[in-house]
């Protein structure tokens, strides 16, 4: 039975944990990738009380939704992190696409991703063990309301493995553990736990700050593991 699916099959938001094999994913690179209308929305936390200054102003601000991905070993000990503050792994396996500031503003900005992570799983530093990409919001807009938004997971074939609609994320999510890929013998194992993650100030949506609170998770699920 044929598991993948093409970019014009209908979006997945349930998912069992499957292999690149299993998924049948065949091409040499493999995407996580954010798409979404520009969206512009009242100012939270702390810019709308900036937003109060004279010079700053209270008009609304644009969404931008930032894709992370934390590279962990076996005992879930940090090896790197590729986000928009550091684009690539030393190796260049991994590769991010650079930050879009907002959701596409034209028909053909719509066509690209506004967020690229690429990877290269057969290039990936031997150390590493699992994959874990992260979604946040930067202005504090919960990511539900990102119009049109959708986060995938695919192979450059435009095989998708797991696809979300932002609008059924829970209402208040700002950050979401979005993919969890475990090294499993030669094989990667993709699971899509969509598990929102606790946002309480502006510096917890730095990758950095994350770190504990993703691997505790994870480590509480033995089922993600596959040592």
């Amino acid at each position: 039975m044929d598991h993948s699916h093409t970019a014009d099959t209908p979006l997945q938001t349930q998912f069992n944990a499957q292999t690149l094999t299993e998924l049948m994913l065949v091409g040499t690179s493999l995407l996580a990738t954010v798409r979404y209308h520009e969206t512009s929305l009242p100012k939270r936390g702390m810019d709308a009380l900036l937003g109060k200054l004279p010079l700053i102003g209270s008009a609304p601000i644009a969404m931008d939704l930032d894709l992370s991905c934390l590279l962990f070993d076996k005992q879930f000990g940090l090896v790197d992190i590729v986000w928009y503050g550091k684009l690539r792994t030393d190796d260049e396996a991994i590769r991010h696409g650079g930050d879009a500031l907002s959701g596409a503003k034209s028909f053909e900005d719509s066509l690209i991703n506004q967020e690229e992570i690429r990877i290269r799983p057969d290039e990936i530093d031997e150390r590493i063990a699992h994959m874990v990409f992260v979604l946040t919001s930067h202005h504090n807009q919960p990511i539900r309301l990102a119009k049109k938004g959708v986060a995938s997971l695919m192979d450059n074939e435009q095989n998708i493995a797991h696809s979300v609609l932002l609008d059924t994320l829970p209402k208040s999510c700002q950050a979401v553990l979005t993919w969890h890929l475990a090294k499993d013998g030669a094989d990667w194992r993709i699971d899509a736990p969509l598990l929102p993650l606790t946002i309480n100030r502006q510096s917890d949506k730095q990758p950095q700050a994350l770190i504990q609170q993703v691997t505790s998770l994870l480590s509480s699920q033995t089922r993600w593991s596959h040592d």
